[in-house]
């Protein structure tokens, strides 16, 4: 590797080869790389500021023969970011510019650096919001939600992230920049957006972003439902389900994610709860709205926890993301399956077999509706037993959800954690048909290899 033709591109000071600097860069999020030991060496980091110096570094690259792993907010849990042995990591960190805010047609062109944190911080003073959420709220990047096609906890009203996005820019190799165009809707052949969102950087980077933003709304109001049984919950998820009455914001959780606040406010302890939230400018139908929700749930015996518990629920939103790496000397973990919602309980059910078989800790289950996907949480001792008895429990949990007509993951992505599962979901020739579209974009599989395409 040159590294002065990559300091001929970028500058010297945005190409980082030293020990020190290199240390950060072993491992992303992955439970399973928990250490330096475990991580591996990149040749170099390269941190561009535009498309056209991505486009240079991809070009020598691919001249060249060298790996390249993309990199944005190392939030991922699946080591979609880890690099491989020598690689050029592309941090783009840098490119984290708003490019520009079309009111009249509400749209947000982005450089795909950027913090969803601090996006949605300027939109918000533009009148607008995007509507991302996810746990890794303040960390994670617009690319990076975009290449595992992540969803937040908004997505009943705002979508997961395909949703969100209306058009892009990719550099692929050899060095090419295709450009889709931000429009809502087009029939136009293959729908190249839809390729590269998911695709976790092994087709090409995705350098800037077109996004539908919404206005930011004059109110929001939440509400929290308590349930003696989480069956109970279950059920009235279903019939609001059924009835198609789709609050802005809603979450099925089991009691073990609620417990810190039953303990805090002295509440009455409930076996689950659902968790909602409505936006909107016109507050009587915000009114009929929840007076709509909230009885289906009393049908089910469902009970309203005060409502500053439900803010203080929101306030607190994204610190399970943080305490995913140590709960009372434990290490925690959780798999996003997707199962249909007349299957939900039944892999509840499942579930919790196996965490009783592997003498592991619940943290219990979360249902995420509008689309509907499942957070299993639970918890394992950071010794040679627990660690094996979590690879044992991780497997048989994915391979359940598959058996019920569900899917690997929902928004973690694949990457290195999940590879093992992609055929068993898709079969021999549904992962032959994606090695033969990344074999065409990137003969020399220099674009993020080492993950599930090999």
């Amino acid at each position: 590797m040159e590294i002065e033709v990559l300091r001929s591109i970028v500058g010297e000071e945005d190409v980082l080869t030293s020990e020190v600097d290199l240390i950060p860069y072993y491992r992303d999020h992955h439970r399973d790389l928990t250490s330096i030991k475990h991580g591996i060496r990149p040749g170099c980091i390269v941190l561009p500021e535009s498309t056209i110096e991505v486009r240079d570094i991809i070009r020598y690259a691919h001249e060249n023969r060298i790996p390249v792993v993309p990199r944005s907010g190392a939030t991922n849990f699946v080591g979609g970011a880890i690099p491989v042995k020598g690689c050029i990591v592309i941090d783009t960190s840098k490119m984290d510019k708003v490019l520009s805010i079309n009111r009249d047609a509400m749209t947000v062109t982005v450089q795909s650096g950027i913090l969803l944190s601090k996006l949605e911080k300027i939109l918000e003073n533009e009148g607008f919001i995007l509507g991302h959420d996810p746990g890794s709220f303040v960390s994670a990047t617009v690319g990076g939600s975009i290449s595992i096609d992540g969803s937040g906890i908004w997505r009943p009203i705002y979508g997961p992230m395909r949703d969100m996005v209306l058009g892009m820019k990719v550099v692929v190799p050899p060095g090419e920049v295709v450009t889709i165009r931000g429009v809502q809707k087009s029939a136009s052949g293959f729908n190249l957006k839809y390729l590269f969102t998911g695709s976790e950087g092994q087709l090409g980077i995705i350098t800037e972003v077109t996004l539908l933003i919404k206005p930011f709304p004059k109110y929001r109001i939440f509400k929290i439902v308590g349930f003696r049984l989480f069956k109970d919950a279950l059920e009235a998820t279903k019939e609001l389900h059924y009835r198609f009455l789709k609050p802005d914001l809603f979450l099925t959780l089991e009691y073990k994610r609620f417990e810190a606040f039953v303990k805090g406010f002295g509440l009455k302890k409930p076996g689950g709860v659902i968790v909602l939230g409505f936006v909107g400018d016109d507050m009587d139908l915000l009114k009929a709205r929840i007076k709509a929700v909230l009885d289906t749930c009393y049908r089910h015996g469902g009970f309203l926890y005060p409502d500053e518990v439900a803010e203080k629920w929101y306030q607190m939103r994204h610190s399970g993301y943080v305490i995913k790496e140590n709960i009372e000397g434990m290490l925690a973990t959780t798999e996003d399956v997707a199962v249909p919602l007349d299957r939900v309980e039944e892999m509840w059910k499942r579930f919790n077999r196996i965490i009783r078989k592997y003498s592991l800790e619940k943290f219990g289950i979360c249902v995420y509706n509008y689309p509907l996907s499942l957070s299993l949480g639970y918890m394992f001792p950071p010794d040679d037993e627990g660690i094996e008895n979590y690879l044992k429990a991780k497997r048989e949990i994915v391979m359940e959800a598959l058996k019920l007509g569900g899917s690997t993951t929902a928004s973690h992505g694949i990457g290195v954690r999940n590879k093992d599962f992609l055929e068993k979901e898709y079969g021999k020739s549904g992962v032959e048909l994606m090695k033969k579209i990344k074999k065409a974009v990137d003969p020399h599989n220099i674009m993020n290899p080492g993950k599930w395409l090999e």
